[in-house]
């Protein structure tokens, strides 16, 4: 069984777990739009090094993961429309 969203987001601070949502939903459209130019990448690729979320869990590892799971989500559309309503029960 995949791992959801909120299994992903749960050992964030609240504050963590917004920007932990924000950026899943940005991964979300950038696998559903199928183009992301190379820029776009290599300023991913430069947060990636500069950021961390909690004790454990690296910036890079979240990202890695939520990847992963946008991936398997966006298979059908019952399963999109889950991922966003998780991730938007987050944002405040």
């Amino acid at each position: 069984m995949p791992k959801s969203i909120e299994t992903l987001l749960s050992p964030l601070s609240a504050d963590e777990k917004q920007k932990g949502a924000i950026i899943s939903l940005v991964i979300f459209v950038m696998e559903i739009d199928k183009s992301i130019a190379k820029e776009e990448v290599d300023y991913l690729e430069t947060i990636l090094c500069k950021y961390q979320f909690g004790d454990n869990m690296t910036f890079a590892k979240f990202v890695s993961s939520a990847k992963l799971m946008v991936q398997e989500t966006h298979q059908n559309e019952s399963s999109q429309d889950l991922f966003i309503l998780n991730c938007s029960k987050n944002i405040f």
